[in-house]
């Protein structure tokens, strides 16, 4: 797990930024340390956010392990700070700790 967080690379996103669209490919999965965003959908060319969430969360772990793509809006409620990890780091450790990602999914 050493080698899980010297991949973390730090990540700062302001307020009111979209982190990611419907339909966008995962690239990383970020984990979210201090700040609130909104999680939400589009219907008829008007946005809605019905979630937000908070510190202590993470954004995309699920997609990457599952190989799917985003089917809800991400936009930070107030500035977000955090760490994130590539999707290619990610992936080799799941190769490599197969049992570990097996109790996560």
């Amino acid at each position: 797990m050493i080698r899980m967080l010297k991949s973390l690379e730090p990540l700062y996103i302001e307020a009111k930024q979209v982190i990611y669209h419907e339909l966008d490919c995962v690239d990383e999965v970020i984990f979210i340390e201090t700040g609130e965003y909104n999680v939400g959908y589009k219907v008829n060319k008007c946005e809605k956010f019905k979630l937000r969430f908070g510190q202590k969360t993470v954004i995309g772990a699920f997609n990457i392990c599952y190989n799917m793509r985003h089917i809800f809006i991400y936009k930070t409620h107030l500035d977000c700070k955090g760490y994130f990890i590539r999707k290619s780091n990610w992936k080799s450790i799941m190769d490599e700790f197969p049992e570990f990602f097996f109790i996560l999914k």
